[in-house]
């Protein structure tokens, strides 16, 4: 069996080479956000838990989710 995610659309598509202190205030909005971990690691914090995401991973926020990262 195929797992996979059929994308209609796309809004935004930002690239961010960001410092290790980066973080954001928690928050949702209307759309999904799918984070790509290009290189290093993040911290990924949602409703769910907090996650540690590295090269490779990929996680997605649903719509009104709060979170941050």
């Amino acid at each position: 069996m195929l797992d996979f995610i059929k994308i209609d659309k796309l809004f935004t598509v930002n690239f961010f080479d960001l410092s290790p202190s980066f973080n954001t205030a928690v928050h949702d909005h209307d759309d999904w956000e799918l984070l790509y971990v290009d290189s290093g690691e993040v911290d990924c914090i949602s409703e769910g838990g907090c996650i540690c995401l590295v090269q490779g991973d990929v996680v997605f926020h649903q719509p009104h989710k709060t979170h941050s990262t």
